[in-house]
């Protein structure tokens, strides 16, 4: 018992990171912001600058990314779940913000029990593969 329960604690902060990571606020906020990515191709006539004259190659770290994989996999299977995974661990705000977003995402509306199981079948899924690239390892 004691160790599903570390297990549990142990998904539930690489989701914490992941969603660091690819907080979803960040990701629609920078995209009105700054350059455009053709605006730069153009200052440099169509080419992507060297390393030290241009663009900082995006790093993300690995655990983040093993995790965002995951919930790549499970979108195609089950993309209301990824959703509310991305809104729960990735969104912003309180419980009933989280909602809206994952009810905006998907188009319809979100009850809070359908959020919750949903939370909980994406969780046991990152869980779930978390496992079995931990035993495959």
């Amino acid at each position: 018992m004691a160790e599903t329960k570390q297990f549990d604690e142990y998904v539930r902060a690489r989701l914490m990171q992941w969603g660091r990571i690819f907080n979803l606020a960040d990701r629609y906020e920078k995209l009105g912001t700054g350059k455009h990515m053709l605006q730069r191709l153009i200052e440099h006539r169509g080419e992507i600058p060297p390393p030290n004259v241009g663009f900082k190659p995006l790093t993300i770290p690995p655990d983040a990314m093993q995790v965002e994989d995951i919930v790549q996999a499970l979108h195609r299977e089950h993309p209301e779940a990824a959703i509310v995974l991305r809104a729960a661990y990735a969104g912003w705000g309180g419980t009933v913000e989280r909602i809206r977003i994952a009810a905006y995402m998907v188009n319809h509306k979100i009850t809070r029990r359908q959020y919750y199981a949903l939370r909980d079948i994406a969780f046991h899924r990152v869980a779930g593969a978390l496992m079995r690239t931990a035993r495959a390892a």
